[in-house]
């Protein structure tokens, strides 16, 4: 899973006090885990990994907001929108303000 991936080398840096979360569904993620992943987010948060269907999923559910987000990354962007998944992202995006930066790779 991708979002483990990054989580695991953001978990590298050592920044102090940087909080994180990952969030991904899955079979992997059973409803312990989405617990706290929702858990993490409403206590707060500086960097969010996600997977765009678990992010709307929270998002709709009120548990996270991204009114307050200024860089928003698309990690293998060109992947997610050949899957069909452009639908997400703009409601995702749609969601951040509008002077964030925006990097896609």
């Amino acid at each position: 899973e991708l979002t483990m991936q990054i989580g695991d080398e953001i978990g590298k840096l050592g920044v102090p006090g940087l909080r994180t979360v990952r969030c991904y569904g899955g079979a992997t993620a059973g409803g312990q885990e989405k617990l706290l992943q929702a858990v993490s987010l409403l206590a707060g948060v500086e960097l969010v990994v996600a997977c765009p269907g678990r992010l709307l999923e929270f998002l709709e559910a009120h548990v996270a907001s991204l009114s307050r987000v200024t860089y928003f990354v698309l990690d293998e962007a060109d992947q997610m929108l050949n899957l069909g998944y452009l639908p997400q992202v703009k409601a995702i995006s749609s969601q951040i303000r509008p002077d964030r930066q925006t990097v896609m790779c």
